[in-house]
């Protein structure tokens, strides 16, 4: 098992145990400095100029060192799963998915 399947086994675990707190933790975007997002690994998404950094961009930035895939949250069956009202909903799943995001 690779480490993306193996962070998304243990993200699993721990959305089944407190899905609020988890889903919290994945919604909390930092603004971040030039420094962190300029470092060489994690992924930063700039939105509205703003440089933001979240739990998965840590995450998906480490895996992306050692492999292609990354880890999301989505709907079994569904399309990537983004914010929106139902984020609490006990059917998201993390998933270890084949990613093209560039390798800083």
């Amino acid at each position: 098992m690779n480490n993306a399947k193996r962070m998304a086994k243990l993200l699993n675990e721990l959305l089944d145990l407190g899905p609020k707190d988890i889903v919290s933790l994945l919604n909390h975007r930092q603004v971040v400095g030039k420094e962190i997002l300029d470092h060489p690994t994690v992924q930063v998404l700039v939105q509205d100029g703003f440089p933001l950094l979240g739990f998965l961009g840590i995450i998906n930035g480490f895996l992306l060192q050692t492999n292609d895939e990354i880890v999301v949250l989505k709907k079994p069956n569904k399309k990537l799963f983004r914010y929106a009202d139902d984020f609490y909903s006990r059917d998201l799943i993390f998933e270890a998915v084949k990613t093209k995001l560039p390798r800083k």
